[in-house]
Order: structure tokens, then sequence, then C-alpha cells
């Protein structure tokens, strides 16, 4: 009797160990084209505001993981472009090598997306969060990398839930972000200018009621080219 059932547990145990491993949080992968860069600008005026990315441009949502349309064969196209727009809250400590911004802010991304066959899935704004919950954002300088990383929950529009077979009453957290802006120039003031060429943005879905307190990372990252910097953003969790 012990045996079995010790053989039980350990089956029980088995199971439920492969149920949670199938339990992988699906992905939303926004992001470019093969054959598209991204466009956009950084920046931070080195008195104090907030830093800023402005008309960074995505072509792509994808699913990765998620019920339905999963993979390249349920990928949707950005109808010209899907732009992102961030801000975060004030600056209250500048450089030289580490930068940090109070809470606040707000991030937003706009544009019409449409399916394969031309259907549009979604349109207007796509997902949206904020800084407002968090007690501060940070960036750093590590060997000439710049690491920026933020909170925030966020929404995701529902056409794209819906396409994805999500959850309705999911929450969403953003937990991968790159911005790289191969020209940033750090300023004498300790400002942050540059072109954005290259942005990826991943939010993941965890199925259920959302909890409040539960928050995404928001993160970007200027590159040092030359004499330039760029910004680019570490993965974190939420």
């Amino acid at each position: 009797m012990f045996k079995k059932l010790l053989f039980g547990s350990i089956v029980g145990l088995f199971l439920a160990s492969m149920a949670l491993a199938a339990q992988a949080d699906p992905i939303i992968i926004v992001d470019q084209g093969p054959n598209h860069q991204a466009t956009g600008s950084l920046s931070y005026d080195g008195n104090g505001g907030p830093l800023n990315g402005n008309g960074i441009t995505f072509d792509t949502i994808a699913g990765n993981g998620t019920p339905a349309n999963a993979g390249n064969n349920g990928y949707l196209t950005c109808e010209n472009t899907c732009t992102l727009n961030f801000t975060t809250g004030d600056n209250t400590g500048e450089g030289p090598t580490r930068w940090t911004f109070g809470d606040g802010g707000s991030i937003t991304l706009n544009g019409t997306v449409v399916d394969q066959d031309g259907n549009t899935v979604a349109s207007g704004t796509l997902l949206s969060s904020d800084f407002s919950d968090v007690p501060a954002v940070d960036a750093s300088v590590t060997n000439h990398r710049l690491s920026f990383s933020g909170f925030g929950m966020n929404d995701v529009a529902q056409g794209l839930v819906d396409y994805f077979g999500l959850d309705s009453n999911a929450s969403f957290r953003i937990t991968h972000t790159d911005i790289v802006a191969s020209g940033a120039i750090i300023g004498d003031n300790g400002s942050l200018d540059g072109d954005v060429d290259n942005a990826d943005l991943n939010t993941t879905t965890t199925t259920g009621v959302p909890e409040p307190g539960v928050f995404g990372i928001f993160g970007l990252a200027l590159l040092m080219v030359g004499g330039l910097i760029a910004v680019r953003r570490r993965t974190s969790d939420l």
C-alpha cells in the first residue's frame, strides 16, 4: 500500500510539474520586419525633466505560446507603422554614470494592425502603461552601455487579446524592451539625445484576475558608438 501511495504521489508530482511547465506565459512580440529599420528619438533635456521616447516605429506583432495564432502563421502587420511614445517622471539624479527618474509618465503604442488576409484586428491604442506606481526609474552606464528600466502595469487592445486567444481577465506586464539609438549624445549638462534605429518590445500575459501590485518592467538602452552613446534596456521582470 505504501509503495502504491508513494508511486501515486510521484506520478502526481510529475504530472503537476508537467502542467506547470506547459503553462508558460504567452508573449506578444512587437518588432520590425526583416527589411525594416526602426526610427524615432530618445531624449532627456539635462534640466531635470523626463526621459522621452518619441515616434519609435514597429512593423509587426506576433504571438509566442499564445492559445491562437502563435508563430509566423499568425503574425500581424502594422499599416504604415505602429508608433511607441513614452515619458518617465522627472529626473532626480543625473550622470556621469547613472540617471534616476521619479515616478509618473506613460507608455503608449498606437497604430492599426491587420492579419495576413488584410482584415483589421485592432486600431488606435494597441498597448498602454504608466510608471505611476513606481518610486523611481533608473538608468546606469556600465562598460559604455546605458541601461534604463521602469515599472508599470500594461493594457493590451481587446482586438489583440481576442486574436491571440488570451484570457480577457489576464494581467499584462512588459517584460522586454530594447531601444537602440546608435548616435545618441550625452551633453555637457547630462542631457541625452539620439535617433533610434532598432526597437523590440515584449509583453507577457498571466492568466487570471489581475492582482494589484504586480508590475511589468520596461527597459531601454543606449549603446556607445565611437564617442557617442546609445541607450539599450536590460531585460527585467516586473
